[in-house]
């Protein structure tokens, strides 16, 4: 390079480092695109429990950003009872829209139960792919914690289900619902389970179906456009051959 101007070595180190600023911007890019994800599922889940709290007489309060004991996990807390009197339990819902390993949501939520001093814990995913590796959804581990799978474009179904097992878990062994038939329980939520099991089964296959429709008709649409262009050859056809032009 000529005297005056910036080496080559000078040059190399400079394309160096806007390569390495500019990978630092897609990361952190993709970083703040990850959170506004998260934020917006942990949002939709809070709003889903307050409305099935409140017709119980629950409290439900959004706390992802609130410290309590040593750390901010566990995004909402229900209050058993609070609506109307002294709270009869605790339960704390964790919100993941990423997939863990079985080790990694087992302590979570044992740590969100610590956190908010909570008596039941349950760990709410997007879909069914999203439930932690050998876990199952709606399946209880070690009596305290549960796994749900809650999308919000298919209903609060399975939530509600999760819901009023903890629910139901929580007074029996605070001794809140003395008389309650604890085997009958597990025997509706086992049915409730196996129900909603169907239903998604059934949604699949509406949604297949649907899918066919939308592709049949696409295909309908397709040979109309067809056949329009074939008519508009066949006028054009005879007008050349007649001589007659189209009237006005």
């Amino acid at each position: 390079l000529k005297k005056g101007y910036i080496s080559r070595e000078q040059l190399e180190e400079i394309v160096k480092l806007q390569s390495e600023k500019d990978k630092l911007q897609e990361v952190a890019a993709e970083a703040e695109r990850g959170t506004a994800k998260g934020r917006s599922y942990e949002e939709e889940v809070a709003a889903a429990i307050d409305a099935l709290a409140l017709p119980l007489g629950d409290d439900c309060a959004a706390v992802g950003d609130v410290k309590e004991a040593t750390g901010k996990i566990g995004d909402v807390v229900v209050a058993i009872g609070a609506g109307h009197g002294p709270t009869q339990g605790r339960i704390v819902f964790e919100a993941k829209n990423s997939r863990m390993s079985r080790p990694e949501a087992v302590r979570q939520l044992d740590e969100a139960r610590r956190e908010r001093n909570a008596d039941y814990a349950v760990l709410v995913v997007p879909s069914e792919e999203k439930v932690p590796a050998r876990m199952h959804a709606l399946r209880e581990y070690n009596g305290d914690k549960l796994i749900v799978a809650y999308d919000a474009d298919e209903g609060p179904l399975a939530l509600q289900v999760a819901y009023a097992l903890a629910r139901a878990r929580v007074l029996m062994a605070r001794g809140g619902a003395d008389g309650v038939d604890g085997a009958a329980v597990a025997d509706y939520v086992e049915r409730a389970v196996a129900e909603l099991e169907n239903v998604r089964r059934i949604r699949q296959q509406l949604t297949g179906a649907k899918t066919q429709i939308d592709k049949a008709s696409e295909i309908v649409g397709a040979m109309s456009d067809r056949v329009r262009a074939h008519l508009e050859e066949i006028t054009a056809l005879v007008r050349e051959g007649s001589g007659v032009d189209d009237p006005p």
